[in-house]
């Protein structure tokens, strides 16, 4: 039908398409809230004979939303410009949906200086302090398998070099986990997308950085582990926890 499949529901998600038994599943009232366009498997037989008008224009607009936003697919390390009419934006991470997995992952970030420190324990964003002090940079947690870092370079301090996305896992390893697939997406589009499959025994690694450069904001995939849990992680971007 023209539409580029997404397995985890992030803000790039246009349609939702419903398949035997799919009604169950939690995040069908997230899709109503979003008034996203639900599909069902009789949809899918419609291509296959002559075509509804309907059926036709969701074709041809998806199709030319995936030829006019290509995403582009950072391997580690890679570095790309975030689109200069682009100041909302948001980072999302999720990993397989294994029901019989036994841990617990939190997406964090960090608002950090020039000497890549948090200027206080306010710049650090996790699910116990979910938004940054001046609102650039907040958490968004969709399901026990899916969150998020809302980004809002717009409102961004001066003294903020950089943004840094990271996460942690409880009981387990990064390796235990699987890939990591990273979706940066508008309300609209989704730009970026990466997918951090190298872990072994990381309980903490870093996802992306969002930095300036010659005033102009550069999203970087990372990737980069660490054997430390949240507080030891927390604690290596200047962060001062008690005890």
């Amino acid at each position: 039908m023209g539409a580029t499949p997404a397995i985890n529901f992030t803000a790039g998600v246009t349609h939702v398409l419903v398949l035997d038994g799919g009604y169950s599943d939690p995040r069908i009232r997230k899709a109503h809230d979003r008034q996203l366009p639900i599909l069902e498997a009789h949809h899918l037989d419609m291509i296959t004979g002559e075509t509804p008008t309907e059926a036709a224009e969701f074709t041809a607009k998806t199709a030319a939303q995936a030829q006019a936003q290509p995403p582009r697919n950072l391997t580690p390390g890679a570095v790309m410009d975030v689109p200069s009419d682009v100041t909302d934006f948001t980072v999302n991470v999720a990993w397989a949906a294994d029901p019989s997995a036994q841990f617990e992952g939190d997406v964090v970030a960090f608002e950090l200086d020039r000497d890549h420190k948090v200027q206080s324990d306010d710049e650090f964003v996790f699910y116990n302090q979910p938004s940054s002090p001046d609102s650039a940079v907040r958490l968004r947690i969709d399901g026990d398998r899916e969150q998020g870092i809302e980004v809002d370079l717009s409102v961004v301090g001066e003294d903020v070099d950089r943004i840094m996305v990271g996460a942690s896992i409880k009981t387990a390893t990064f390796g235990d986990v699987g890939a990591l697939s990273v979706t940066i997406d508008t309300s609209e589009f989704t730009f970026a997308t990466a997918v951090l499959d190298a872990a072994t025994t990381e309980r903490s690694m870093i996802i992306a950085e969002i930095h300036r450069r010659n005033n102009v904001w550069r999203i970087r995939a990372l990737g980069q582990g660490y054997d430390d849990g949240l507080a030891e992680f927390a604690v290596r971007h200047g962060v001062e926890i008690d005890g």
